[in-house]
């Protein structure tokens, strides 16, 4: 070893007083002896420990005090509980716990009033039994029972095993007991109170046995379906109403029957047995006439009822058919009736807002019933062509007129107008009372005239509107050139200031066409019109105009001994008053010769002068006896001196005669005559693009393509016409084919 190793080497010594604690210099020494082994047990032990804890067992069982303490027989059990001896315990407490339970089957009497309670109150003694007897085997329980491969894994299950065999397989308690429980159900379903705490136990024990599915559930649908089969057939007499109240109660009934005293995954087939016996077996013979009397009736809450009873059960198309039929059956019965034309589309606004909070409020806004709604109405209102379509535009004419505007109204007339397939039918009136609103001045707002324009193009396009949208255009139009005239000194210092002008020019073939309507205009008119003609073909070079008497309004300036007064009136009204500035009377005939109007016409201008309050004209009988209403030529007629009204200008309206049905079947004929270039022009570009199609293919098509209703005579008809014009031709082979010519 080196010297310098030397010098560093640390002794032992050094070590042991460096990592020494401080202690005192007297050492102490722990000494650490072997433990001794158990003392070995007596050989009697097992058999004693036995003894002691089968005498445990028979004092519960007997319900006398247990001899000895519980945590010694804990203990004792515990010691017991060897690999060796575990499974002979096992074996010997099963074998008590099996002759209990078969001694208990004696003490049931199935035939006993109380047979029920007695076999809960045997059951509910039993369950402390064994709580008492597993508290004791608890050691067991946990070191040997749980891990056992077959059989119970615990000593509560081996009970419950014991019970079940012993006790209530033995003998006819099961089905006994089984038949009083649905029994007591079937006495509670009748409105007899029973014994929930009762059934509720036995049930309970049914499904801690294994029993509850197996045996009792099966049999409780088995009758529970037989139950309500017999109640639906017993309720088939009463009212809807009162069925579908009955089904929610026996619905309800049957959850809280859950609820009280069966087990929770029962419900939902309970549930479905009421619903297949009492809803989906009955659903469509329980509806009919019944329903039909709970819509008329109006009957909100009623229908919610049903719907939600039909929407549980996925049958919701059912109630909608019936709920169409009903539709179709009430729509027909207005629209197809002549008698109710005055009031038809109020009617029909009345019956389809009805509907819709039906469908809103009862049916939870259902879309396919909106759809249903909607279906009906297309079907009904078009069983009766054109006329819907003319009555619609009429209430419409009506709303525009009035000056209390009434929005919700006209929404609901263009709703209605929507399911209309002869769009323009409605058009074709329409446009000839949009024509007297804007000429007369008796729209009430030009703005809301306009958004119906709009409304209707949204709906139809912009090629339904066009004409609709030039009157507009022509009234704006003839502002600028009124406007125009005026300014222009040369022309309008030519107009007397007695006989002011305001003319509108209309378009020819954009506005409805008038009947001829000729009348002698005083002087002073033909000149200012003349003028105005002058102006007008000066300004627009090669153009043509023709006079519209009939809708042409006047103001007058009346001066009546009680006051002055400014009437306004139609042209033909002012060419009558205009007479009495130089005759005191005159007779009919003689208006007649000189105003040149029209005889009928003429009466009815007259007419409106004698029955306006205040009166303009009185009217004097050729024979005061005469007691008829009529207007004859040798009546008489002179100014009411006495007329008196509180306001400076008034309006004197014509009588409004009711639409011959002349007139509207010339409105009629001229949108059947638009229709047949309509499907002429439809046919020539289908067969243009096609080249050749069968008869049946182009008519398809057509009936597509086309908006307004067709019928397969009048297609037919139209083809034939473009075969003469030499626009189609049959093939040579089959006839129903036809080919396009270039």
């Amino acid at each position: 070893m080196s010297q310098a190793f030397k010098r560093i080497k640390i002794s032992e010594t050094t070590m042991m007083s460096r990592f020494s604690p401080i202690v005192d210099k007297k050492v102490r020494k722990l000494t650490i002896r072997n433990f001794k082994p158990p003392p070995p047990l007596p050989e009697t032990f097992e058999e004693d420990t036995w003894k002691m804890l089968k005498q445990a067992v028979h004092a519960i069982y007997e319900h006398k005090p247990i001899p000895y303490n519980l945590e010694e027989l804990y203990k004792g059990c515990e010691v017991l509980c060897t690999p060796k001896y575990s499974k002979i315990l096992y074996a010997k407490l099963m074998t008590e716990v099996e002759m209990h339970t078969k001694s208990l089957c004696a003490t049931i009497d199935t035939n006993a009033v109380d047979f029920l309670t007695k076999l809960k109150s045997v059951w509910d003694t039993y369950c402390r039994q064994m709580t008492m007897i597993r508290s004791i085997f608890l050691y067991l329980d946990r070191s040997y029972v749980l891990h056992l491969n077959e059989g119970p894994n615990s000593l509560w299950d081996m009970g419950l095993d014991m019970f079940r065999k012993n006790v209530v397989e033995s003998g006819n308690i099961l089905n006994n007991s089984i038949n009083d429980i649905i029994q007591a159900i079937q006495y509670e379903r009748g409105g007899f109170i029973v014994d929930v705490s009762l059934l509720k136990g036995v049930v309970t024990m049914f499904f801690d046995l294994n029993l509850y599915y197996s045996h009792f559930e099966k049999k409780l649908l088995i009758e529970t379906r037989v139950f309500y089969k017999k109640q639906a057939t017993d309720n088939k007499a009463i009212p809807l109403k009162k069925y579908a109240s009955v089904i929610w109660k026996y619905l309800e009934n049957e959850q809280t029957r859950v609820e009280k005293y069966l087990i929770e995954s029962s419900k939902t087939q309970l549930i479905k047995i009421v619903e297949d016996e009492m809803i989906v077996n009955k659903a469509a013979e329980r509806l009919g006439e019944d329903f039909i009397y709970i819509l008329k009736n109006k009957e909100l809450e009623t229908l919610k009822s049903i719907y939600d009873i039909y929407n549980r059960v996925n049958l919701t198309d059912v109630l909608k058919n019936e709920f169409s039929k009903f539709i179709k059956q009430k729509g027909e019965s207005i629209v197809c009736d002549p008698s109710k034309d005055n009031e038809l589309v109020l009617l029909l606004i009345q019956f389809h807002e009805y509907l819709v909070k039906i469908v809103s409020s009862s049916f939870q806004s259902n879309v396919s019933f909106n759809l249903a709604t909607k279906d009906s109405f297309e079907y009904f209102i078009n069983l009766r062509q054109n006329k819907p379509a003319e009555l619609i535009a009429k209430f419409v004419d009506k709303l525009l007129r009035s000056k209390e505007y009434d929005e919700t109204q006209l929404d609901n007339a263009l709703t209605l107008f929507r399911f209309v397939q002869g769009k323009d039918i409605f058009e074709g009136f329409y446009k000839k009372d949009l024509a007297k609103r804007l000429l007369l001045g008796k729209s009430a707002s030009i703005d809301v005239e306009k958004s119906v324009i709009m409304k209707l193009r949204l709906e139809c396009g912009a090629e339904f509107t066009s004409k609709l949208e030039g009157m507009f255009k022509d009234m704006d139009i003839s502002s600028d050139i009124m406007a125009s005239f005026k300014e222009n000194r040369m022309y309008s210092e030519k107009i007397k200031a007695s006989s002011d002008i305001n003319v509108s020019v209309l378009s020819f073939g954009t506005w409805p066409t008038y009947p001829s309507s000729e009348c002698k205009l005083p002087k002073n008119m033909i000149e200012s019109q003349e003028i105005f003609k002058d102006f007008y073909l000066n300004k627009y070079n090669g153009r043509k105009l023709k006079w519209e008497n009939s809708m042409s309004t006047c103001i007058i300036k009346a001066d009546f001994p009680l006051g002055p007064k400014e009437l306004i009136v139609s042209l033909f009204q002012s060419l009558v008053i205009l007479l009495f500035n130089e005759n005191e009377t005159l007779s009919l005939e003689q208006i007649q010769v000189a105003t040149g109007i029209e005889q009928n016409e003429l009466i009815r201008q007259v007419q409106s002068l004698c029955s306006c309050k205040p009166r303009i004209l009185i009217r004097m009988k050729a024979n005061p006896e005469d007691k008829s209403i009529e207007f004859k030529l040798s009546d008489k007629f002179k100014i009411n001196e006495k007329f008196q009204t509180a306001h400076y200008r008034v309006r004197i309206n014509t009588i409004q005669i009711k639409e011959s049905v002349q007139e509207q079947q010339e409105t009629n004929e001229k949108v059947i005559q638009d229709r047949q270039f309509l499907i002429d022009a439809a046919i020539v570009r289908i067969m243009k693009t096609r080249k050749s199609l069968s008869h049946t293919e182009l008519s398809t098509t057509l009936f597509e393509m086309l908006k307004f209703p067709l019928n397969a005579s009048n297609v037919k008809k139209r083809i034939e016409s473009l075969i003469d014009k030499e626009y189609l031709k049959r093939d040579t082979k089959d006839p129903s084919l036809y080919h396009y010519l270039a």
